[in-house]
């Protein structure tokens, strides 16, 4: 404080911020960061569920011949079966504003490990003077957008058909035929 007082502001050396290339095995930490300081909280979930369950997200799933329990003999083919779980029982305890992911495994014909986030109702409060936004599909391209960009991925973004969410409100982020990420309201 008292440099400034007696040199000034003007004597301070400035550096600009670079914003550096993130390597593979740091991207899943960089992803945690990035989530929470978006307002999100990460969750951990079982990855057997139930049959019925499984069959809204995919086809293509796979059965663990040997549970503990009947109803949960099924390898979740998307993260979102416990996601939107999570989402429900928060809910039904009048929690409105949530904002939850979950780095996992997904299991179809192989294990390929996922990000998978959901918002619900409102845009948690960033300041008591200023009104909440409705969430909507844009929140969500946006975060991916900031996503892709970090990490410096190119991309593409196009409409979609996925039948878990409404026909008019998704859309993919691709590289050519590869799909990188896919948004959308649930329905």
């Amino acid at each position: 404080e008292e440099i400034l007082r007696i040199k000034g502001y003007d004597e301070i050396p400035t550096k600009s911020l670079e914003v550096k290339k993130i390597s593979d095995e740091k991207n899943a930490l960089f992803l945690q960061r990035l989530l929470t300081f978006r307002g999100f909280l990460e969750t951990y979930s079982f990855s057997l569920v139930n049959e019925n369950e499984a069959k809204l997200f995919s086809d293509d799933y796979l059965k663990v011949l040997e549970t503990k329990t009947l109803d949960m003999h099924v390898l979740r083919p998307s993260l979102y079966i416990n996601l939107l779980k999570s989402c429900s029982y928060n809910q039904r305890r009048f929690h409105k504003n949530l904002a939850f992911f979950e780095i996992g495994k997904e299991y179809r014909h192989s294990e390929v490990v996922v990000l998978s986030g959901i918002l619900t109702e409102e845009l948690l409060e960033k300041n008591w003077a200023y009104k909440t936004d409705k969430v909507t599909i844009f929140h969500a391209k946006d975060i991916l957008r900031e996503i892709f960009e970090v990490i410096d991925i190119k991309y593409q973004v196009k409409a979609s058909n996925y039948d878990w969410y409404h026909p008019f409100k998704q859309g993919i982020f691709c590289q050519g035929e590869k799909i990188l990420a896919h948004f959308g309201e649930i329905h």
